[in-house]
């Protein structure tokens, strides 16, 4: 699935909101067991940016531009009852079988 680029936005995320907390350029909460002030923001984002990078990853990846693999080989579409078909692909080369594609 796409755990490692969740983990990398949600590791993302919280360098960047941590940062930001720590030199004061967003809004914090009083913490009485602290006595400080502490950053919200973290707790408020991490889940919904884990959940859409889960689900929408791919999309937007094919969005920007990226595609998946140009050629896919698929071996198991070997003709299933025909024996002549299954030893004339046995006897020959994967490249030649390749070049037959194109």
């Amino acid at each position: 699935f796409n755990f490692l680029p969740t983990g990398l936005a949600c590791l993302v995320l919280v360098l960047v909101l941590g940062i930001a907390t720590y030199l004061r350029c967003v809004p914090t909460i009083p913490n009485q067991a602290l006595g400080a002030e502490k950053g919200f923001l973290c707790e408020l984002c991490i889940i919904p940016t884990a959940f859409l990078v889960m689900v929408f990853w791919w999309d937007a990846i094919r969005r920007l531009g990226f595609r998946g693999p140009k050629l896919f080989v698929d071996k198991s579409c070997i003709h299933q009852t025909d024996m002549d078909v299954q030893r004339q692909l046995r006897t020959c080369s994967k490249a030649a079988r390749m070049k037959g594609q194109e």
